[in-house]
C-alpha cells in the first residue's frame, strides 16, 4: 500500500545535493551526500566538509 506524506523540508532519504559557490566570477560546485536538516521555517541545512 502506498502511504502518502504531507509537503516537508524533511531529507529522507538523504539525497545527493550540489553545493555551488561563486569566487571572483568563476563558479565551484561540489556533490555531497551527507546533508542534515537544521531547521524546517526558515528552511537551513547542515553541510559539513573536510579537506
Amino acid at each position: 500500500m502506498k502511504k502518502v506524506q504531507k509537503p516537508s523540508t524533511a531529507l529522507f532519504p538523504v539525497p545527493s545535493i550540489l553545493v555551488t559557490t561563486i569566487s571572483e566570477g568563476r563558479p565551484n560546485i561540489i556533490t555531497l551526500a551527507w546533508v542534515g536538516t537544521v531547521c524546517s521555517s526558515p528552511p537551513m541545512l547542515s553541510v559539513s566538509l573536510r579537506p
